[in-house]
């Protein structure tokens, strides 16, 4: 028998009773010791190869258990086959001939969590020196999902539990060691779990990557992994999102010739498309498109199309005030809990864009003793609209939720309007400029090295109030509520308003009010469209 070739099948006893076409006594028992002797072949032939015992596992196939070669699809063998020479070599201390690093990604329902479990249990089974397995993720549920696949592998292949058993959060070899202890063990790391994740695994498997919200964490886990000279790392995950940690490391192992890297990005297989349909119509578009065509979109939110965020971020960096620009100031302020923006907006009735000139972003970072908690620096976004407005002349729109003290305190030269939040009319009015510009690709960006402003144009949706109209909401996570995206709504519908796309009130608005008898300023008269602005200067009889 060849190294990676399964064992050659037994032919079938023959020995049945004609009466009810069922073996008889004897015929079973010769079954049962030929049944006996193939499984002590292959487990004989696992210890020799890794593959002969990925291929011979039974597994809990689409219509009940199945041996995993008659239904294995070609991106799990490929993997499998890249990890076989390098999983072999951990096993007995030399240093693996290819790759040390592994990045596997898959779409839902792949096989990801069951596959890992098989790579484990081969290294538990057939120890040859004292072996240590770490599986880590973002909580305590996540990570035990390997545990759990190691336990119905366990299961389905009976055989198994004479060689290794579970205890609580540990997956250990029966064999031991000269002092007594198992000969390999598998832990199971979470950063929910008490205690200090320090020690040194030969390998390291760090699941559902994109779940982790303590990067200390993972790293943590990496580093450690560093520190065995010929050990293996595993990263296996779903799609994220843009902008994310998770999302820096995938582009390392892409570009890095020490990464072996694994994606799937399409449904698996054994997927019918009845399966795949219901999942599109159930679930939000951003979520189909990550889980199950491996797409990282920029956020959980889906009121801007993925391809539409692509369009905008076509800047290389802030712009420098000009003399022909309009501009408008978006001010989204927060003192504790959630961070602070300040966002200009560029108006080019040439180009007919809208561009982010320049935009700021506050963490509370400063620690109040007196209060016990985390506070945004004020003084450094007040010293920061006073700076700007020197540069960028034109309004500044705010949330009057937590900038009023602010705004009562800058100098009176410099225009502030308050846009509330708790009007639905303007909630409506965002919702609509937002829209406008992602449909008509009027808005133009630029981003910080992190894509943290993409990255909160990914967290919006859209909501319908019913009469109480549309509204912009944002997902908050570790990074923020959108505050970025926040501010530079907030002067949105003026901006497009200024452009002669009005999502606030419309031209008919603007003619009613340039034959009444409002009176408008020097600085709103110079933003208007120019058609409007010659409008409002004739005299109406």
């Amino acid at each position: 028998m060849g190294k990676h070739e399964p064992p050659d099948p037994v032919k079938p006893v023959k020995d049945i009773d004609k009466k009810n076409g069922k073996p008889r006594k004897r015929a079973k028992l010769e079954l049962l010791e030929h049944e006996s002797e193939i499984v002590d072949l292959y487990i004989q032939a696992s210890r020799r190869s890794f593959m002969t015992f990925i291929r011979g596992l039974t597994i809990d196939g689409q219509f009940g258990p199945t041996c995993f070669d008659d239904s294995m699809a070609t991106f799990q063998r490929r993997c499998f086959e890249d990890l076989a020479p390098n999983v072999e070599a951990l096993r007995s201390g030399r240093m693996p001939p290819t790759h040390r690093r592994f990045w596997i990604e898959r779409t839902k329902k792949a096989s990801k969590d069951a596959d890992l479990a098989a790579i484990a249990l081969w290294l538990l089974l057939f120890p040859e020196r004292p072996f240590y397995i770490q599986v880590g993720a973002g909580d305590k549920k996540q990570a035990a999902i390997v545990k759990s696949r190691i336990e119905a592998l366990m299961h389905l292949n009976p055989w198994m539990n004479e060689f290794v058993e579970v205890v609580r959060y540990q997956v250990r070899s029966k064999q031991l060691s000269r002092s007594g202890v198992p000969l390999a063990a598998l832990d199971i790391e979470a950063t929910n779990i008490s205690g200090a994740h320090g020690g040194t695994p030969d390998l390291l498997i760090i699941n559902e990557l994109t779940h982790i919200e303590k990067w200390d964490f993972a790293n943590t886990l990496m580093d450690n992994a560093d520190g065995v000279a010929q050990g293996i790392a595993i990263i296996a995950t779903n799609a994220g999102h843009q902008g994310t940690p998770a999302m820096v490391w995938r582009e390392n192992a892409i570009t890095s010739d020490a990464w072996c890297v694994h994606i799937w990005d399409r449904p698996a297989p054994w997927h019918d498309q009845e399966t795949i349909k219901d999942a599109e119509q159930r679930l939000t578009p951003s979520r189909f498109k990550r889980l199950w065509k491996g797409i990282w979109p920029s956020g959980k939110g889906d009121a801007i199309p993925e391809e539409s965020i692509e369009r905008m971020f076509v800047l290389d960096g802030p712009r420098d005030p000009h003399k022909q620009k309009i501009y408008v100031k978006g001010l989204d302020l927060a003192v504790t809990g959630d961070h602070a923006a300040y966002v200009v907006l560029e108006i080019d009735h040439i180009d007919r864009k809208i561009r982010t000139a320049r935009w700021r972003h506050w963490k509370p970072e400063i620690y109040s003793e007196q209060r016990k908690r985390h506070e945004i620096d004020l003084v450094s976004v007040y010293n920061t609209i006073i700076e700007w407005n020197k540069i960028y002349k034109g309004t500044t729109y705010y949330d009057p939720t937590e900038a009023a003290l602010m705004v009562q305190t800058l100098p009176k030269n410099i225009p502030m309007l308050p846009v509330s939040f708790g009007s639905p009319t303007n909630l409506t009015e965002m919702a609509n400029a937002l829209k406008t510009v992602a449909e008509q690709s009027v808005l133009e960006c630029y981003d910080d090295d992190e894509g943290n402003l993409r990255r909160d144009f990914g967290k919006l949706e859209i909501v319908d109030k019913g009469n109480r109209g549309l509204k912009v909401e944002a997902v908050s996570d570790t990074t923020g509520h959108a505050d970025r995206a926040v501010a530079l709504l907030i002067p949105l519908p003026r901006a497009l308003e200024i452009l002669g796309m009005s999502a606030i009130l419309g031209e008919d608005i603007w003619l009613a009010q340039a034959g009444g008898e409002i009176d408008l300023t020097d600085e709103e008269i110079e933003e208007m469209p120019d058609a409007l602005r010659g409008i409002y200067q004739m005299d109406f009889e």
